[in-house]
């Protein structure tokens, strides 16, 4: 894997700290409050990280009792394009998806585990959704949605937190599948 943007994001803390990110500002104290298992000495280290590769960038400083406070936010969207994964073998592939999926299972797992112990839940109502279907689209109708999904997304990430806000992660993946039957005439 040797592009930057896949050097930033594909690590497991790194791409923690980017789905942490909510709205275009955010500073060190509130990705650690999203963030509480992971040791307050490596998050700013990959915080820099971020900076020093480009994707976070200062945007504010806050002057807090003889320090400064930085507020950062993207430089740009934390994506990864088709440059970044022309060229990966099918074991960098494998790779990235295990990352990618492991991440959001240990997210997943956080929240549950956040949720009160022995009582009913309403996972529904709590916020959580399940969703997974098959679609047959052309590349151009799968280009043309995924571009809608991901404007959707990048609009929705400008909100800034607020009391009815809630953080949501959402995610998505088009996994294109090897077709062993027939196409329906219909």
């Amino acid at each position: 894997m040797s592009s930057t943007m896949n050097n930033l994001l594909l690590h497991p803390i790194r791409l923690r700290i980017v789905s942490a990110m909510t709205g275009d500002r955010v500073t060190a104290k509130d990705l650690a409050k999203a963030l509480p298992d992971i040791p307050q000495t490596t998050l700013y280290r990959h915080i820099n990280v971020l900076v020093d590769g480009g994707l976070l960038q200062v945007v504010d400083e806050i002057p807090q009792r003889g320090t400064v406070e930085r507020v950062f936010g993207f430089r740009v969207p934390p994506s990864l394009s088709p440059e970044d994964l022309r060229g990966l073998s099918k074991e960098e592939y494998q790779q990235t998806f295990t990352l990618i999926l492991t991440t959001l299972l240990q997210e997943a797992i956080n929240s549950l585990n956040s949720l009160p112990e022995n009582e009913e839940i309403d996972l529904l109502g709590e916020g959580y959704q399940f969703s997974q279907m098959s679609l047959n689209l052309t590349d151009e109708e799968y280009e043309k949605l995924n571009n809608r999904i991901l404007a959707l997304m990048l609009e929705a990430g400008k909100n800034r937190a607020s009391e009815k806000r809630k953080r949501r992660i959402f995610s998505y993946l088009f996994i294109p599948i090897i077709e062993t039957l027939e196409p329906n005439a219909t």
